[in-house]
Order: structure tokens, then C-alpha cells, then sequence
């Protein structure tokens, strides 16, 4: 499983625990204490929103801003992630390279900085339109 930390990468292996349910997930609005995936590098075009565990993206959908609000469209998740970001300030993100967890992962600490942990680029990671699911680890 590999970690981003910086500039540092790992290996690691730690066990899952839940975010609470938070109601304004699967919104299109990346908020505080959610894990946003993003379809191009740099944050850029569709994206998704998470609060709670995914442990499929299979009926998951990117969301596009039409005008000032996000849109879901036909377009899905599953394999799409080229960016993310975290913003959960007490939970590491850990994606998945398929559903349920399973597959390669890569670890995405938590933000303390209130702007989210970014990763502006999988393809350097080798895990460009690679995830398929994620969840929560090491939350306090």
C-alpha cells in the first residue's frame, strides 16, 4: 500500500475505521472532512464528493458545474481518479484499486491546515484512473 506524505512514499498496512454519516455527501460540493476525487489532474473536470466509506464507485457518478452549481451526469467514478484531495482533518484516506477494498492502495494522510491534502497528479504515483473504492484508517 503506498503512502503519500509530502514528498515521502512507503509502505504500510493499518486497519479501517469508519467516518461518521454526514447527510451532504454525493452533492458535487468538496467540504470540510471529505475525500474528493477529480476526473483530471489539478482538480479539474467532473468530480465526486465522499464523507462516509465507498467500498464500490460502480454506482457512484461525476459531477460537472453547470453555471455555479454542480450536476450529476452519466459519467461514473469507477476509474476516473486523476487528482483528490482530502479534507478530513482527523482520518487518513485509503483508495483502493478495486472494489471492497481490495488491490493496491495509496494512503492520503489527513489535512490539519483546513485546505485539504492534495494530490494534484496520479501518474507519477502509477495510479492514474485507478481506484475503484476507499476508505477511513488511523481516525482520532
Amino acid at each position: 500500500m503506498a503512502v503519500v506524505a509530502g514528498s515521502a512514499m512507503g509502505t504500510q498496512l493499518m486497519l479501517s475505521t469508519p467516518a461518521p454519516a454526514w447527510a451532504a455527501e454525493h452533492d458535487g460540493w468538496c467540504t470540510y472532512a471529505e475525500l474528493c476525487v477529480f476526473e483530471h489532474e489539478n482538480r479539474a473536470g467532473g468530480r465526486h464528493d465522499y464523507y462516509n466509506e465507498d467500498d464500490s464507485y460502480d454506482n457512484d457518478y461525476l459531477y460537472y458545474f453547470w453555471g455555479s452549481s454542480p450536476v450529476i451526469s452519466g459519467t461514473p467514478v469507477n476509474d476516473m481518479t486523476s487528482s483528490l484531495s482530502n479534507g478530513d482533518d482527523r482520518c487518513k484516506a485509503v483508495l483502493r484499486e478495486h472494489s471492497h477494498g481490495g488491490g493496491l492502495g495509496l494512503i492520503i494522510p489527513y489535512d490539519t491546515s483546513g485546505s485539504g491534502y492534495v494530490v494534484n497528479d496520479l501518474v507519477p504515483y502509477g495510479m492514474n484512473d485507478f481506484f475503484s473504492s476507499h476508505r477511513w484508517q488511523d481516525c482520532f
